[in-house]
């Protein structure tokens, strides 16, 4: 991964964009020396989105099996004083 200050990236773009694009390489975005953002190939993102997708599927189903009583979400946000 390459780090690069935010100001850099106005110079540069269109190479930001071909290293992240086309060589598969991401590129760490900082300002004031914090990280603030990854440019990553839409393909690189579309699979985390899929991975992530794929996790929280998961998650419901553990949920779903797990032993306890179904309330509502009316009846939940009653409970919470919502």
């Amino acid at each position: 991964m390459t780090r690069l200050i935010l100001e850099e990236l106005s110079k540069n773009a269109a190479d930001t964009l071909g290293r992240a694009t086309e060589e598969g390489n991401s590129v760490l975005l900082q300002v004031d020396g914090k990280d603030i953002a990854v440019v990553v190939s839409l393909d690189e993102y579309r699979q985390f989105r899929e991975w992530e997708d794929r996790r929280d599927l998961e998650a419901i189903q553990q949920s779903k099996e797990e032993p306890g009583e179904y309330m509502s979400w009316e009846e939940l946000k009653a409970e919470c004083g919502l």
